[in-house]
């Protein structure tokens, strides 16, 4: 899709030998800061092999071939898919700031370190350029389109059958993310990501005929319902996460909590309201970590080498369901919400992405990705036994975060197509 900047929190630098296979690493993640949800990417070799040029968490940087002297680019500039040109005197990247989002040139010396500032070759929308690729003076991209609803499937009784998709929006900002259902089934809230835009948190009934955005004044996102009237929301401040209520009736917010933690990744309320898992990279591998909203302690609930993370509260607030990526594929794990051992639900290969627990707490709704097809799934956690729910069959299309509704009768997901162009840029 379109906003994908990057690869896996776990993704390093490695050089492999042509003549024999033989692999050895460059990077580690431990080697760069600000370690967010990406990896290390877009690798290439400078000039004469001396060095390579990569992005972590869309800065760019140089490591020397033998895998010492880590240095940035040009400290402050954020960008992703750099090219070098063929002299090796210039890199164009993808990038910039929510002003000024687009297509750069920076000059840079010989140790590939920027001498001058960033030049600005062409306006995209942030998160559309991908693919950026040189041939002397002409640059070549993918400029990309994703149109994003959330959509309805109504469960049957009968375990394993689901109708239609129906539409819940019908408009063409950019993402509708983070779907929750009101306890008596009738309303969606979920978030909204708008290019030039701060995210926002959104409300719709679960017929599509109406919705309207909630005016929090500022970015938000991770919605939950706390009853039929109420739902709480995070905001990300400067310092500090802060949980807000707001009241439907009343069209009022009220603060609840200043978490005095500057950045809370992937935030979700336990049911309860008493506790919030998040994820956080630490060390150079994310796990899950929660947080009290009563005394504001922070505990690492996973150990794992492995990247763990995007928790999933089951019902009764006793269990969690947890993404665990071993290798190239992603699958569902469950832990109890104190913390303990993981044990495995789905062993496929591919990628399975849980988000909610039937309201039984014996099945889970999870967007899964096989043979390059999304779709949603729901898989027992007693069994392991799998039910596919949907059924698309184009290679441009995703599904995210199935929400199970808390009666049981539908479950609504994200859906998105996502579409693109090649444009050709003449550098002067």
């Amino acid at each position: 899709m379109e906003t994908e900047t990057g690869v896996s929190p776990d993704s390093c630098i490695w050089v492999v030998n042509v003549a024999d296979g033989s692999l050895r690493q460059l990077t580690r993640r431990s080697d760069t800061p600000n370690q967010g949800i990406f990896g290390h990417t877009s690798p290439q070799w400078t000039p004469e092999d001396r060095r390579v040029l990569f992005v972590g968490s869309w800065v760019l940087w140089t490591v020397a071939a033998d895998g010492t002297d880590l240095e940035p680019v040009a400290p402050g500039v954020f960008g992703y898919d750099p090219v070098l040109s063929p002299d090796g005197q210039k890199i164009s990247f993808i990038g910039g700031s929510a002003a000024e989002f687009g297509i750069w040139e920076l000059p840079v010396d010989a140790r590939v370190k920027a001498n001058g500032t960033p030049r600005l070759l062409h306006n995209v929308p942030p998160g559309t350029g991908h693919h950026l690729a040189a041939s002397g003076k002409r640059l070549a991209f993918a400029q990309m389109t994703t149109r994003d609803n959330l959509y309805s499937i109504a469960m049957a009784k009968n375990a394993g059958q689901s109708s239609s998709p129906i539409p819940i929006t019908r408009d063409t900002r950019l993402r509708k993310t983070n779907p929750g259902i009101s306890p008596n089934g009738r309303l969606v809230c979920f978030g909204v990501a708008q290019i030039g835009q701060p995210n926002q948190i959104w409300i719709a009934d679960m017929e599509g005929k109406t919705a309207q955005q909630v005016p929090v004044g500022r970015a938000a996102g991770n919605p939950t319902w706390l009853s039929d009237k109420e739902l709480s929301y995070w905001t990300p401040g400067r310092d500090s996460a802060q949980l807000w209520k707001w009241n439907i009736a009343e069209g009022r917010a009220t603060l609840m909590l200043d978490s005095g933690q500057a950045v809370l990744p992937f935030v979700r309320s336990s049911p309860d309201g008493h506790t919030a898992a998040f994820q956080r990279a630490h060390h150079g591998a994310m796990n899950v970590w929660s947080f009290s909203t009563d005394d504001k302690t922070v505990r690492q609930l996973t150990f794992s080498q492995s990247p763990v993370g995007w928790p999933a509260w089951s019902r009764n607030g006793k269990m969690l369901g947890l993404e665990v990526k071993t290798g190239a594929d992603t699958n569902i794990g469950v832990m109890r919400a104190s913390g303990g051992p993981i044990s495995m639900v789905t062993h496929d290969s591919g990628q399975n992405w849980p988000y909610s627990w039937s309201p039984d707490d014996a099945q889970i709704a999870f967007a899964a990705l096989r043979d390059g097809k999304w779709n949603v799934f729901s898989v027992s956690v007693k069994t392991g036994a799998e039910t596919q729910l949907t059924n698309y069959v184009a290679v441009n299309t995703f599904v995210r975060y199935p929400e199970w509704s808390p009666i049981g009768d539908r479950i609504v997901y994200e859906y998105g197509e996502t579409t693109g162009n090649v444009w050709m840029l003449e550098s002067r």
